[in-house]
């Protein structure tokens, strides 16, 4: 039997995802701006989040992130386009409130 070499102690399979280096989060260029964004980067940087965020959601099962915030969307090289990251709390789990809540 072929054991895998990167199993974790938890004995669950580990993904590891290869994609291009993002030098920068949202956090860090925030922090660095003395200006606020201009509104048209505001509804751009938006709409990459719901985008990324959709795709999760209509992927089969779903993928609920549980951990969006500025410091997990990076950035690229060209601060052009954002990249969702860190997935360890991520989940295919649904919960839906009722009346216990």
């Amino acid at each position: 039997m072929f054991k895998n070499p990167y199993r974790a102690a938890s004995k669950c399979d580990e993904f590891l995802v290869l994609m291009e280096f993002c030098p920068y989060n949202l956090s860090t260029i925030c922090a660095r701006r003395s200006t606020p964004f201009t509104p048209a980067t505001v509804a751009k940087i938006f709409c990459q989040i719901v985008h990324a965020v959709s795709a999760l959601h209509n992927s089969n099962p779903p993928i609920i992130h549980r951990d969006l915030k500025l410091e997990n969307l990076l950035i690229d090289s060209l601060l052009k386009d954002l990249r969702l990251c860190d997935f360890g709390s991520a989940t295919t789990k649904a919960y839906f409130p009722n009346s216990e809540w």
